[in-house]
């Protein structure tokens, strides 16, 4: 946990909830999907409330170990109570109402809700968002509880060289799988850690600390903590998802998405939240295409070996490599027995070339981040800092456990002219591009590549849906690896397509259960 004063600690309750059970658990949170619980609040099995006090005594339980919560909404309560009204009095508002979930803590609620919003970092402990993030009001709309905010790497892994999932406001989350937890010893993304800056949302929903998540992507920010999480998720198409009110890294690429233990809750949480003015969602929503079966998708899969992250980037044995190649081919060789057509090894540019002659990721993000960010905290009711430059020289007056902020002072000092900016935007844009051709070129829907992968930059480069599935777990840290599958600009029901196909193809994701003797073992203090 964080040094910071106000990180979540166990026992600081929202209004109206107990800290233990007065009674045996009425549903098991763990692998309830939110569409089981919206079958069991319709039959009157369960009430929100029931869900909101089972949620709540789990994160007492084990929030102290995995640290993916970061926040209770204190009248979470009292908003399960009104939704259990509603449905009394047969209102009843869609597949969300009355399921509690999480979201990142870089999605603004207002001051209503009782709860800061910080992306992480300690200097906006105490800003006030004059508003909602229109995500927030949409699922508000929707019927949905919102239990709480989630731990997430500090400004999305963009203040400085800090472990991914570490904060200074809530120190590091853990994975759900991991014997141990994270080992500060290991690489940038190795096999202890929940890599990307969305871990909170994906550690919550695997541990069962709510039905669902919303996390935020820019860069793998979602779709790779998710495959180390064993969730769904989904990245959408950039900007058919409202990103008003969620603190930003780069207007160009950031997006918001779902995080979901099977692909209905996704596909439910998805039509929630998209824009329908922006992207042509199915009559019916999202989850009227779910149909299980590859019969009419046409798949291409990526070389695993050389796809996979550098050994810079993560320790591996042999052993470990092995398995991941193993199992992951031969999940390959399956889709493409079903799916109808096949290409394997589809020779899509290396995701180097986003690093030569400089990186391009980091000079997209240095062009816009400053200005987004600035525009962002302009916005704020009240704010002790009110620019990218404040809140470095609040840091340097006020340092955490780990001080770094070096991407902070990169994009404060770049010195870039427009012309060269937009030249880089430019570049990075022309090799991500590559994925589209690819697509023509071989005659594909979807191109599948490995879940510990850079992958995630042709779909920040070229604006595609790209979505996690859960595969195995690794025989030596028992943390989860998964598959990635990148479809068309506003293709998202055609990837839910190859999502469901997955689903019915494959055995469940796995169940974890690494936290369940840590978390009751680091409860004790």
């Amino acid at each position: 946990m964080s040094a910071f004063p106000h990180a979540w600690k166990a026992g600081h309750l929202p209004t109206g909830t107990a800290s233990r059970r007065s009674s045996s658990p009425r549903f098991d949170a763990l692998r309830s999907t939110a569409h089981e619980l919206q079958d069991l609040l319709t039959a009157g099995t369960l009430t929100s409330t029931d869900l909101v006090e089972e949620y709540v005594w789990r994160i007492e339980q084990y929030n102290t170990f995995l640290n993916a919560v970061s926040q209770y909404a204190p009248g979470v309560m009292k908003r399960a109570q009104e939704l259990d009204s509603e449905r009394k009095n047969g209102n009843f508002l869609g597949p969300l109402h009355g399921i509690p979930i999480i979201l990142k803590d870089n999605i603004a609620t207002d001051k209503t809700f009782g709860m800061s919003t910080t992306a992480g970092c300690a200097s906006l402990w105490n800003a006030v968002p004059a508003r909602n993030a229109t995500i927030v009001d949409k699922l508000q709309e929707a019927g949905a509880i919102i239990l709480g905010k989630a731990t997430m790497s500090e400004l999305g892994g963009h203040k400085g060289n800090l472990p991914v999932g570490w904060s200074s406001v809530a120190g590091m989350a853990n994975s759900a799988y991991v014997r141990g937890g994270f080992d500060h010893n290991d690489s940038v993304v190795g096999h202890t850690s929940t890599s990307g800056s969305s871990s909170g949302p994906c550690v919550a929903v695997s541990a069962g600390f709510g039905a669902w998540a919303i996390g935020t992507d820019t860069e793998g920010s979602l779709i790779s903590p998710a495959a180390r999480a064993a969730v769904y998720s989904m990245r959408p198409t950039t900007g058919i998802v409202p990103v008003k009110g969620i603190v930003p890294l780069a207007h160009s690429m950031d997006t918001a998405g779902p995080v979901a233990k099977d692909v209905l809750d996704l596909a439910n949480a998805l039509t929630a939240i998209v824009d329908p003015t922006k992207t042509t969602v199915p009559v019916g929503g999202y989850q009227s295409v779910l149909g299980g079966s590859w019969e009419d998708i046409r798949v291409g899969t990526l070389d695993v070996r050389s796809w996979l992250y550098p050994d810079g980037m993560v320790k591996s044995t042999p052993e470990t490599i092995e398995q991941i190649l193993r199992e992951t081919n031969a999940a390959y060789e399956k889709i493409g027995q079903l799916a109808a057509a096949y290409h394997r090894d589809v020779d899509l540019r290396s995701y180097t070339d986003f690093q030569s002659p400089e990186h391009l990721v980091v000079a997209a993000f240095n062009a816009e981040f400053k200005d987004d960010l600035d525009d962002y905290l302009a916005t704020l009711e009240e704010s002790e800092v009110r620019t990218m430059k404040e809140m470095v020289e609040w840091n340097e007056k006020n340092p955490a456990e780990i001080p770094n902020q070096s991407a902070l002072l990169g994009a404060l000092n770049a010195t870039v002219p427009q012309e060269k900016a937009d030249e880089n935007l430019k570049q990075f844009a022309e090799v991500g591009s590559d994925f589209l051709k690819k697509l023509d070129q071989y005659n594909l829907d979807v191109i599948i590549g490995p879940g510990d992968s850079f992958f995630t930059t042709f779909s920040a480069a070229n604006r595609c849906p790209l979505a996690a599935m859960p595969l195995s777990t690794l025989d030596c840290t028992g943390r989860p690896f998964g598959l990635m599958a990148m479809a068309r600009p506003h293709q998202e029901a055609l990837l839910l397509k190859v999502m469901s196909a997955f689903e019915s193809t494959f055995p469940k994701r796995p169940i974890p259960e690494a936290f369940l003797a840590e978390g009751l073992e680091k409860a004790k203090y």
